[in-house]
């Protein structure tokens, strides 16, 4: 007898289950219907209500209904056990009610701009706080009996929480500026180049908009980019690995804006040669550089601007000796033409005086350009090893002395030359480089002294140091 209940209170259910169904297809086909036809209000509102009513009985004798099945979990694993046996007779299927309870859910709008660009996605987060793990699957969300649309559900441990969109909130519109702007530097490294430290800033404004009668809460889900941090910014209600998430709360027919403003720092490497002389005094004001440091670009801005000067020079000079010598060819010609007559010979005697003295004029210019382009190789070479600077190389930094020395900055050379010494003591050329700046800047016994330090180091002894500055050391040296 108990058997034969059990089998009719499952096919009760089944049949049960069956008939809800049924009328639920049978509401959306009427839904069609009524939308598609210019039925009176009165009669619409008579067919809603009478299945809505039916649905609400059928949904009562669900209720009572008890669950078939309980959960299991092992590890990451996990099963429904089936606690009352089923009875599934030939070409029948019966569905077996595994969860039947309320759990803790909350409707918001998520904006997501990659997902859609001007509306937000109507969400229901979900809290599993049922002692069952939820199986994937796609739901149907009603509101206030509704259907509202579809979603998928992931699977879903204990405790877990998950937002599933399923449609479009058309109610909300968003907008997004953007501007990005680069500021001045905030800091100065003086390294192998000159390394400039700045702030590239990006800021993002979206526009909220609540075009409906009825209150809204809007999530902004802003994409995080590597890199760029936060600032001046509010802190976000919660983050994942790629948004930063801004709720918005927004009364009926209102909208509000959210900045969200992030920075990177850039850096940019420059060679001291392009750094201007407001740039040194802009940095130095700003507190970017110290004495020192404003003192060692300086030197290297008026070595670059020396050499601008003398490569002037050399321009001017070239020009004037190409005016000489295109007056020259027209001397020569006017000399061709003349006859032997006495006023001639006397044009032609005033002409070849001329061509003399030009010639003379030519000689000193080509004379003062040779020693302007041996200026300007030697403040090639020091802004070249300047540009190369590295200061944890003895032999760049005897390199940059020596074309201090050459371009006749003594005082400058000994500062260089006594770091690389400092960093390699067993250096012959740096030796030799520190010798002359000392014997540059008056101290003849410490040259000497260097000098025989270089001597002593260097392969082939006194005829690989400076010669010229050796020998007036030795003639001024007095032990």
């Amino acid at each position: 007898e108990l058997n034969n209940d059990k089998k009719e209170v499952d096919n009760r259910i089944n049949d049960l289950q069956n008939k809800k169904n049924t009328i639920i297809n049978d509401q959306n086909r009427l839904r069609q219907n009524l939308r598609s036809i210019g039925t009176s209000r009165r009669v619409m509102a008579g067919l809603v209500s009478e299945t809505r009513n039916e649905r609400e009985r059928m949904q009562r004798v669900l209720d009572s209904t008890k669950v078939a099945a309980a959960g299991a979990e092992g590890g990451d694993f996990f099963q429904y056990e089936i606690t009352v046996p089923i009875t599934v007779k030939r070409n029948q299927s019966s569905l077996v009610p595994i969860l039947q309870s309320e759990i803790k859910s909350n409707r918001m709008s998520v904006y997501n701009e990659k997902v859609r660009k001007d509306n937000p996605m109507l969400t229901v987060e979900l809290t599993n706080d049922t002692n069952l793990t939820l199986e994937e699957g796609p739901i149907s969300i009603y509101e206030a009996g509704t259907f509202s649309g579809e979603g998928m559900l992931p699977f879903l441990k204990k405790e877990e929480k998950r937002r599933i969109g399923y449609a479009v909130d058309l109610g909300v519109l968003v907008t997004k500026k953007i501007e990005e702007d680069s500021l001045n530097f905030h800091q100065i490294k003086i390294a192998r180049n000159l390394q400039g430290y700045r702030y590239r800033i990006k800021k993002v404004e979206y526009t909220i908009r609540n075009k409906t009668d009825e209150q809204k809460e809007v999530v902004i889900e802003h994409p995080k980019v590597k890199k760029w941090d936060l600032f001046e910014t509010q802190e976000p209600f919660e983050e994942s690995k790629n948004f930063y998430r801004y709720k918005q709360t927004l009364a009926p027919n209102t909208s509000e804006k959210l900045l969200i403003k992030t920075r990177n720092v850039e850096i940019e490497y420059k060679y001291y040669s392009n750094v201007s002389k407001y740039d040194i005094e802009a940095w130095y004001e700003l507190k970017l550089i110290d004495d020192k440091q404003k003192e060692f670009l300086m030197k290297i801005w008026k070595a670059t601007t020396k050499l601008s000067d003398l490569r002037a020079e050399i321009q001017s000079l070239e020009n004037d000796k190409n005016n000489i010598s295109n007056d020259q060819n027209r001397l020569r010609q006017n000399i061709k033409v003349l006859k032997t007559s006495h006023g001639e010979r006397q044009l032609r005697e005033k002409y070849i005086k001329k061509l003399e003295d030009q010639e003379e004029i030519l000689e000193k210019i080509e004379a003062e350009i040779e020693k302007l382009q041996n200026e300007v190789k030697n403040y090639e070479y020091l802004i070249n090893k300047l540009n190369e600077l590295n200061y944890n190389n003895a032999s760049s930094l005897n390199s940059v002395a020596w074309g201090f020395w050459k371009i006749g900055d003594a005082e400058t050379c000994v500062e260089y030359a006594k770091k690389s010494i400092d960093l390699d003591p067993t250096r012959g050329s740096t030796w030799d480089t520190y010798a002359c700046g000392l014997y540059g800047i008056g101290k003849i016994k410490e040259s000497y002294e260097a000098f025989q330090k270089a001597i002593e180091l260097k392969p082939k002894g006194e005829e690989d140091v400076t010669k010229e500055v050796w020998e007036k050391v030795k003639a001024q040296y007095i032990p």
